[in-house]
């Protein structure tokens, strides 16, 4: 099949949670099939980038979007009443490159990856029937709604426009994909429940457990660590390390003066940088690997209190054989939400409490490992999933010709 799939970010560096995914599913599409990539970044490409997309994309257009550009889009939505996710991701260079291809290339089906990139795929569709698979990943509007209510004033305002909005885009393109997938079951339901009567299935995340196994030999360091890994500009993200080290980390230096904790990810807001000055924190900014800080660890938390999808943090370190402490958003898309491979609070004592003891039980804590291994072999294959999104893009590709 020659596939036309829409980015909303460059599919590398696999460092964050859609280019993960994104990068995964495409790389292994491209190993039968021929890729043509249309995609957005707002950080600019360095050379390692291209030639990763060049290494499995036939054609790929990359469009630079932020700064003044996003600024003005965004107010001019603002005033038009539409949804400022939309307007972040709308290029007209973009656009005009995937009418030229368009022209061009008798694409057999789109891969449209999350609602932002589907007004792309809906302009190419006012010319020819072009047969979309969606990849809502998660339900952004629903994001939006947890936003709004830790929100107020003028924030939560604009919060609550952009969830109505895009439950309002939501349905539109829904009704217009051949099928509409989700990251989990759980947000299956949920996007049944806002937009009922369309195809929709569940699409999971994998990991590369081998690129996250531990080392053979390689063991946690003294004193104990507990890791948080991802990116530190993105507000749930932020919200949960301030909750952690505000309501949890103080019990746990009372129980274990030595213990220190590890903030991992690129682009720290100044809240997270400030974190530094408590006791024990260190706040690394942007590192080449986060797989060393990961196997020096004790334990990884994941306090989320906003989250919609799967938490790819979480698997990762299940992969690197790290015990993991969540709250029960953080894991309600990781197999069972709960179970041996996952310890769940959402009590700041009782996440302190589930901390402390699997940093002092090694044995308590390579049961946990142990059962997370095997969940994840059961439930997070790339190679399963990537096999279910060929299936899925093949079927649509042959409704438009029967």
């Amino acid at each position: 099949m020659r596939i036309l799939a829409l980015t909303q970010r460059v599919p590398y560096v696999p460092d964050r949670g859609d280019r993960i995914r994104s990068h995964h599913l495409l790389k292994r599409l491209a190993l039968r099939h021929e890729i043509w990539l249309g995609c957005l970044s707002d950080e600019g490409v360095d050379e390692e980038a291209l030639r990763s997309l060049d290494s499995f994309c036939e054609r790929h257009q990359v469009a630079r979007i932020g700064g003044t550009r996003r600024l003005v889009q965004s107010g001019l939505a603002l005033l038009a009443g539409r949804a400022l996710s939309l307007a972040w991701y709308h290029h007209p260079k973009l656009s005009r490159t995937l009418a030229a291809w368009n022209k061009e290339a008798n694409f057999d089906a789109v891969y449209v990856f999350c609602s932002s990139m589907a007004p792309y795929w809906l302009e190419l569709n006012s010319h020819r029937v072009l047969p979309g698979v969606v990849d809502f990943i998660d339900v952004d509007s629903l994001k939006w709604a947890q936003y709004a209510a830790a929100s107020s004033g003028l924030k939560g305002w604009v919060f609550r426009r952009e969830q109505r909005l895009l439950q309002k885009w939501e349905k539109t393109v829904a009704h217009r994909a051949y099928v509409n997938l989700l990251v989990n079951p759980a947000e299956v339901e949920a996007f049944g429940e806002i937009v009922p009567g369309v195809r929709t299935e569940a699409l999971s995340n994998g990991v590369d457990r081998e690129f996250f196994a531990r080392p053979e030999g390689r063991v946690p360091k003294e004193p104990p660590l507990a890791v948080f890994v991802g990116m530190m500009d993105y507000r749930a993200n932020v919200d949960a390390v301030l909750w952690f080290t505000r309501q949890v980390w103080p019990s746990i230096r009372r129980a274990e003066p030595s213990a220190r904790f590890s903030i991992v990810g690129a682009r720290p807001t100044v809240e997270v940088m400030e974190l530094s000055g408590l006791e024990g924190v260190t706040v690394t900014g942007r590192v080449d690997d986060v797989r060393p800080y990961l196997w020096d660890a004790k334990v990884a938390v994941a306090p989320l209190r906003i989250a919609q999808g799967t938490q790819n943090k979480v698997l990762e370190a299940m992969a690197a054989s790290v015990p993991v402490v969540a709250t029960s958003l953080a894991t309600r898309g990781i197999g069972s939400p709960r179970g041996p491979h996952v310890e769940v609070e959402d009590d700041p004592v009782s996440f302190a409490v589930a901390v402390v003891g699997l940093m002092r039980d090694r044995s308590a804590a390579a049961a946990q490992v142990a059962a997370a291994h095997a969940m994840i072999a059961d439930h997070h294959s790339w190679e399963s999933s990537a096999q279910h999104l060929e299936r899925l893009l093949q079927e649509a590709a042959e409704s438009t010709t029967r």
